[in-house]
């Protein structure tokens, strides 16, 4: 039995992330917190990849097989933040959506991301700071930002 390399594996992931369109969204999570009023408790990552619906497989599990590979991408992404933040997986979703001319099929999966110490806000030069190492894992994984 062989094993494949961790560049191999990277190298795969990059080309479904382009066969697939797969783009992100990062946007601040707000909770209502009792007493507190509304308030940000963390960052709400989205991702999102194209499902092949012509194809003759169950779109369930091609699917399904979407969300594990949104899953590894999203993985990787919080794996780069040092510290270790509160990581909430939600329900996947999908969503037919116009692209140009036609309507296209896509896997939506939300990780939700909060510090370890949610009423201990960090500074905003640090907050920064991780955004910017997210966005950077994701985007030298061949994702595209959207909007």
């Amino acid at each position: 039995m062989t094993s494949e390399t961790p560049r191999a594996v990277e190298t795969e992931l990059r080309a479904w992330v382009k066969e697939h369109k797969v783009s992100w969204e990062l946007a601040p999570q707000k909770e209502m917190v009792q007493g507190r009023g509304m308030r940000q408790t963390g960052y709400a990552l989205k991702l999102f990849g194209r499902i092949d619906h012509r194809r003759k497989d169950r779109i369930d599990a091609i699917a399904h097989g979407a969300y594990d590979r949104l899953r590894a991408l999203a993985e990787e992404a919080i794996r780069s933040l040092p510290g270790a933040p509160v990581v909430l997986l939600q329900p996947p979703g999908r969503a037919v959506v116009a692209d140009d001319t036609r309507l296209v099929l896509e896997a939506e999966l939300t990780i939700l991301a909060s510090p370890p110490h949610p009423d201990v806000p960090l500074p905003p030069a640090e907050l920064q700071r991780l955004v910017a190492l997210v966005e950077g894992t994701l985007r030298s994984l061949g994702l595209k930002k959207r909007g």
